[in-house]
């Protein structure tokens, strides 16, 4: 377990002998911090069943960058501008950046375009524009979409010369 106030980590038989004192001991549904004395409420069984349940996901997918190069999975950081890519996962470790990002609409699954890298990262997530920096930008998994092939342009400014020429 880890303190929310002073980062310190612990384990549950530690905060049980640090606990032991209290008049509430065997009703009490707190976790008291070794260090520093912060009681914090204890996770909850599913919690703590979905966070295992999710490092064993993601040690499951595959690292290896042969895999990654022939299935065009990267980063969104290595994206060029211009260039459309669907978001397969955000791999972070911090729950907080990750919340927000699934928030603003950065979901597995989404199609996003790189509009600019410089100053910081800019994308377009439907009609929403977001500023990521770079290390935010390293932390999603992207697979990139085939380029469209050129639309023909229209006529070139020659091309209307020769035609207004032989007209008149």
């Amino acid at each position: 377990m880890k303190c929310s106030f002073c980062n310190s980590e612990f384990t549950e038989e530690e905060s049980v002998k640090s606990c032991g004192h209290c008049a509430l001991f065997s009703g009490c549904r707190l976790v008291k911090c070794p260090s520093c004395g912060y009681e914090m409420p204890q996770t909850p069984e599913i919690v703590k069943r979905f966070r295992k349940w999710r490092t064993r996901l993601s040690a499951r997918k595959p690292s290896d960058t042969a895999a990654k190069e022939s299935t065009g999975e990267g980063l969104l950081s290595d994206l060029r501008t211009g260039s459309r890519a669907e978001v397969i996962d955000i791999r972070t470790s911090n729950p907080r950046e990750r919340g927000k990002l699934l928030a603003l609409g950065i979901t597995p699954g989404t199609i996003v375009a790189l509009v600019q890298r410089v100053p910081s990262f800019v994308i377009r997530v439907g009609y929403t524009q977001l500023a990521l920096d770079r290390e935010t930008a390293a932390t999603i998994v992207i697979v990139r979409l085939r380029e469209n092939p050129e639309r023909p342009k229209g006529r070139r400014l020659e091309q209307v010369r020769d035609i207004a020429d032989a007209e008149g």
